[in-house]
């Protein structure tokens, strides 16, 4: 009787003891979900402003309002944005993500920040994630993702609509690394490591900084003890030339495009301190993130040398070397940390000093996982006693930790705030840089966009101060007096941008709209000719000389501008309009209905092309569908007096005469005095 008891007993002991280890794992399973939800609560409450914010005048046009193949969600434009680079960049899936984001919300800039704030929520679930399996604590995958979420040099990737490359690619970037991690785990399943390598494609084609992932996965071998075999060396393999792949196609698309602006005033000797001084510049930004711009320009080598903190900074690469190769106990994690850091940033320290700014906040957003790392485990041995610090100082860390999120918190909120809108982000950088001459420029496009036209005014003025021979912002201030009116002025800053820059299509283009404007149509011809000489593309040009001729009543030579018009781009509506009124004039009424009918199939909310349409109708004696076309017209501009007094003028031919009085009356409510003795006539 007794060992039936004591198996009893021991049966009795093994299930208490799966009772408390599984009330341990759902306590940590709870403790993990509140602090992510914490984490998360916290970064939505610091961007969520930012779901209101506007469209920029800095990328954001190119990316978006001016990006034809994203207007419509057709198999031939997405063909084109996976076969062709566009602006410098090949990220088709980044483009994507625009193209079905206009099918659905059009320009309206909430969805799209909307979505950029989403997917930062979700990278800091995966940051969280991966660092807790990585290390198996949960306060330090809570402090490397509190970081992360909060660390106002991330403001730039999740604020600014053209950065949703940084928060798409991390997404993506940040799923391999975690797909690589199962499979070293979970004895090496390949499933785990295709995973990974379709993820890094995607990663790729939203932004080709993802090419440093194979080195990072090397790296993680290196940190998770792997012993090194030819098979984990093979592995490698297809990862590395896919990132040797897509670096080569991201130095075409620059190339390509012209986007690579090589300043060639610095020597070799000159970069060495500049790259130098972009690495310290990131780490001691990693923790003192003040004087913060959104853009950091190049510094003045005017006198001939760099400023004196360029000259520091390799010592400063140099004492933390001698740091990591000092702290003996901590020196693995140093070494991740860093070269995670060193690798993921070393594509954009800027070897060959390229375009206005050396260095870039939102470049930090993978990279600094490497430092918040280091972080994370410092705040981890120093807790748990491998470091021999007094208690005292021990209970000072958890408060530094808190106040520099606090700290962080309260600043990216503040930054948040300037990319509303170009000029809050601007009047920003002028603040930092009020000797450069970039930030009035910009700014000075924000006000003009805005119709803010003195503001305008006196920043391009700025920039001409600042920039003499700068001769772009001669031609925004002449373009600005335009709309103003003061058109002598207006045709004095075009010339001087002219002097500057004699094969400068665009300033003979406005010089000449400006000359037609004043009725001045042989002068605006002779410069719209000198456009078209300068650049055989240039389409709106032809339009132009096409309406200059209209005015001088040379129809056919309107004609045939509007013609190579549209020969360079078909889809130009208010060109088709205009050639279609051409042929009226000349009584060709066949092809004035067919101009105005492609310009509807173009722009199917035209009520203009509808009601010379209608006119035009009635001249070929199709008197119902000339109505149609004035109604047409009508439901799209409800005040449109011109299609109402026509339809008037087509009823009374059909025999409807309540139908003619009703729409003069309206035509005379809206201002038309030409139905006025209509009505006195027909409608007694």
């Amino acid at each position: 009787m007794v060992k039936p008891a004591k198996q009893k007993a021991k049966s009795s002991k093994s299930k208490n003891s799966k009772v408390s280890a599984n009330a341990k794992k759902r306590s940590k399973k709870s403790k993990l979900l509140l602090s992510l939800a914490g984490i998360l609560l916290l970064s939505i409450i610091v961007f969520s402003s930012s779901v209101n914010n506007g469209l920029l005048n800095w990328d954001d046009d190119r990316y978006l309002l001016d990006n034809e193949v994203i207007k419509e969600l057709s198999s031939e434009n997405i063909n084109t944005i996976f076969s062709t680079f566009y602006f410098g960049n090949y990220h088709p899936i980044t483009t994507l993500s625009f193209a079905i984001e206009h099918s659905l919300f059009g320009f309206n800039p909430k969805p799209y920040h909307v979505l950029n704030l989403i997917l930062h929520l979700f990278n800091i679930v995966l940051v969280f994630y991966f660092i807790y399996l990585l290390i198996g604590r949960i306060d330090v995958a809570s402090i490397v993702a509190l970081f992360f979420a909060v660390h106002p040099m991330h403001v730039e990737s999740v604020a600014w609509i053209s950065e949703r490359k940084d928060v798409l690619y991390a997404f993506f970037y940040l799923g391999s690394l975690l797909s690589y991690f199962y499979y070293l785990t979970r004895n090496k399943e390949i499933k785990y490591l295709l995973l990974s390598f379709v993820l890094f494609i995607l990663s790729l084609l939203s932004k080709s900084a993802a090419v440093t992932l194979p080195v990072i996965l090397i790296l993680m071998d290196y940190y998770m003890n792997q012993k090194y075999t030819l098979r984990l060396a093979l592995e490698k393999v297809p990862f590395l030339l896919l990132s040797i792949l897509f670096g080569i196609l991201a130095m075409q698309s620059q190339n390509i495009d012209d986007a690579v602006q090589v300043i060639s005033n610095f020597s070799f000797f000159d970069r060495i301190f500049l790259v130098s001084y972009s690495v310290m510049f990131y780490i001691v930004k990693m923790f003192a993130p003040f004087n913060l711009s959104a853009i950091h320009f190049y510094p003045d080598k005017s006198e001939g040398a760099l400023p004196f903190e360029f000259y520091l900074a390799p010592l400063g690469i140099i004492l933390l070397i001698w740091l990591i190769y000092k702290a003996r106990s901590f020196r693995k994690e140093l070494i991740f940390g860093s070269l995670f850091f060193l690798f993921t940033i070393s594509i954009v320290l800027q070897l060959v000093p390229i375009g206005r700014a050396i260095v870039s906040e939102r470049y930090t957003y993978i990279p600094y996982l490497g430092l918040f790392f280091i972080v994370g485990q410092f705040y981890n041995y120093t807790i748990n006693g491998k470091f021999s610090f007094s208690s005292k100082i021990k209970s000072y860390i958890t408060y530094v930790v808190v106040a520099y999120v606090v700290l962080f918190s309260l600043i990216s909120w503040n930054r948040v705030a300037l990319w509303e809108s170009g000029v809050k982000l601007f009047s920003d950088v002028i603040e930092k840089y009020p000797d450069r001459y970039y930030g009035y420029w910009s700014r000075g496009n924000s006000y003009k966009n805005e119709a803010n036209f003195k503001a305008a005014i006196a920043d391009y003025s700025q920039v001409i101060r600042l920039k003499p021979d700068y001769y772009e912002a001669y031609t925004n201030r002449g373009l600005i007096k335009d709309y103003m009116r003061n058109y002598e002025e207006a045709i004095a800053d075009y010339e001087k941008a002219i002097e500057l820059q004699p094969d400068y299509a665009e300033a003979y283009n406005n010089r000449g709209l400006v000359y037609s404007k004043m009725k001045e149509y042989h002068k605006a011809i002779t410069d719209y000719s000198k456009a078209i000489e300068l650049d055989s593309t240039y389409a709106v040009v032809f339009y132009n000389r096409g309406l200059a001729n209209h005015n001088l009543q040379n129809l056919e030579g309107a004609i045939k501008d509007y013609e190579l018009s549209l020969s360079i781009k078909p889809d130009q509506h208010s060109v088709l309009l205009s050639k279609g009124l051409a042929h009226f004039a000349l009584e060709e009424f066949e092809e004035a209905e067919n101009s105005y009918s492609r310009a509807i199939e173009y722009k199917p909310d035209f009520a203009e092309a509808y009601n010379y349409r209608g006119v035009t109708r009635v001249s070929l004696q199709d008197v119902q569908n000339a109505v149609n076309d004035f109604t047409n017209a009508i439901s799209i501009k409800p005040d449109y007096s011109e299609a109402y007094f026509n339809r008037g003028l087509t009823q009374i031919k059909t025999g409807n005469a309540n139908g003619a009085c009703y729409d003069w009356k309206k035509a005379v409510q809206l201002g038309n005095t030409q139905a006025q003795a209509l009505l006195a006539r027909y409608c007694k």
